[in-house]
């Protein structure tokens, strides 16, 4: 229920918050680095929907179908395969961050920068948190509910 619900609150409140701060702060410069920014942060919204959507559309329904069936899965999925396949949706921020901080200008609104920034690291504790969570205690959790029908 946690990861779901911070799915949602990352949804509906913190990505929405960056994009609108990148875009007054994109409004500002010149069009090579307005597209440049706006293609990194779409592209990068795009792979955290899609990892999002693969959390709730296969993961969660596939744990709630061991959970309802005491740890039996008529799935040929297993944790493992998220596990190896979960993405780092993390790095990008700290790429776009780094983008922030070294190349754009500094004519540029220090005042919208600033906000960005924060608003960028403060997601970024959370992200780096949610994963944690998902890493150390779901799949470990998972893996033993899928081991004990075994």
């Amino acid at each position: 229920a946690y990861l779901r619900a911070s799915h949602r609150y990352y949804t509906r409140v913190s990505f929405p918050a960056i994009h609108n701060s990148i875009h007054r702060l994109v409004n500002e410069l010149d069009n090579v680095s307005r597209r440049v920014i706006d293609k990194f942060y779409d592209d990068y919204d795009n792979e955290v929907n899609n990892h999002f959507s693969y959390e709730e559309d296969v993961v969660f329904p596939y744990i709630e179908s061991l959970l309802n069936n005491k740890g039996k899965s008529d799935d040929k999925y297993n944790i493992s395969q998220f596990g190896h396949n979960h993405s780092n949706i993390n790095e990008k921020l700290n790429d776009l961050k780094n983008i922030i901080i070294k190349y754009l200008d500094e004519k540029y609104s220090l005042p919208l920068r600033f906000e960005l920034l924060k608003e960028i690291y403060i997601v970024e504790e959370d992200l780096r948190k949610h994963s944690l969570i998902e890493n150390k205690l779901l799949i470990p959790l998972v893996e033993n509910l899928e081991n004990s029908h075994e």
